[in-house]
C-alpha cells in the first residue's frame, strides 16, 4: 500500500512534467475499494497530442522507479477518447468521493450498439440521488473497447448505482486527492 507521501510525490513528478506543465487539464489519484489495494490515476488532457506527448515524456523520465516504489505490478494505461461527460469532471468532484469504473468490449459490427448502450445507461445513472457526473469514451488503441466513469457522492449512491445481476465488471474506487 502506497502512502499518501509517496503518491503525492509521484503526482507532483508527473505535474512537473513539461508535456504536464503545458496540456494536463487535471489529474485525480484513487485506491480501490477492493482488497488489491489497487490504484486508480486519470489525468484529463485538452487535447489527444497534449496527451500523447505526456505520455512520451512519462517513458522517457526518471520517474520509473518511483512508480515502482508505489506498486508491485506496471501500471496499466488508457489513452480514451472522450465522447460524453455529464457533470462534474474527475478533478472536481470532492476528496472521498467514489467512482465506479468499467470497460467493455464491442462485438465485431457492434461498437455503435455498445455506445448507444453506454450512453443509455450512464444518463439514467445521473436519476441516481449522489450522482455527481460521468465520461465515457473510446480506448484510443482499441476503439471496440469503451471506457465509462460514473463519480458518486457516498459509498451507499455508489453501492444502490450497481443493480443485484449485471453483465459488467464494474471496478470501485475512492478519490484520494
Amino acid at each position: 500500500m502506497a502512502t499518501d507521501a509517496q503518491l503525492l510525490l509521484y503526482r507532483n513528478k508527473l505535474q512537473d512534467l513539461e508535456a504536464n506543465r503545458l496540456g494536463l487539464e487535471g489529474i485525480t489519484t484513487w485506491r480501490s475499494l477492493e482488497p488489491d489495494g489497487g490504484l486508480l490515476q486519470i489525468m484529463r488532457y485538452a487535447d489527444q497530442h497534449s496527451a500523447d506527448d505526456a505520455l512520451s515524456d512519462l517513458i522517457n523520465s526518471k520517474i520509473g522507479p518511483l512508480v515502482a516504489s508505489i506498486t508491485i505490478d506496471p501500471p496499466d494505461v488508457v489513452l480514451m477518447n472522450p465522447k460524453k461527460h455529464s457533470g462534474k469532471a474527475p478533478e472536481s468532484v470532492p476528496v472521498g468521493s467514489f467512482c465506479s469504473f468499467a470497460v467493455r468490449f464491442a462485438d465485431p459490427g457492434q461498437q455503435e450498439e455498445l455506445e448507444m448502450d453506454t450512453e443509455e445507461v450512464l444518463a439514467e445513472l445521473a436519476f441516481i440521488p449522489g450522482y455527481l457526473g460521468s465520461v465515457w469514451g473510446n480506448n484510443v488503441a482499441l476503439n471496440e473497447e469503451i471506457v465509462s466513469m460514473a463519480f458518486w457522492s457516498s459509498r451507499e449512491a455508489l453501492d444502490s448505482s450497481i443493480p443485484n445481476s449485471h453483465k459488467v465488471r464494474l471496478q470501485r474506487w475512492q478519490k484520494a486527492f
